[in-house]
């Protein structure tokens, strides 16, 4: 695992894994007039960009400089199912 290997440099590794989110890319689904009921969204929303970047400002912050080896789901609360 990346964060274990790379602690002892002082290097944390953090990730997010954001559901959807209104962007460029998701454009198509976004348009829609409902979120399709195969998203699983519990907030019954699309995620904004702001949203993601509060999470990532944080991550690099002082705030979060006892964290590594973490991935925050940005999913409205949605599963991934296969």
């Amino acid at each position: 695992m990346f964060s274990q290997e790379l602690a002892a440099k002082n290097i944390r590794v953090n990730a997010i894994a954001p559901g959807v989110i209104k962007t460029k890319m998701s454009q198509t689904l976004v348009d829609q007039d409902e979120i399709p009921d195969v998203a699983g969204n519990p907030l019954n929303r699309y995620g904004e960009p702001h949203e993601c970047a509060g999470a990532v400002a944080f991550l690099v912050s002082d705030d979060a400089s006892y964290i590594t080896g973490e991935t925050i789901l940005m999913n409205g609360g949605a599963h991934a199912r296969l």
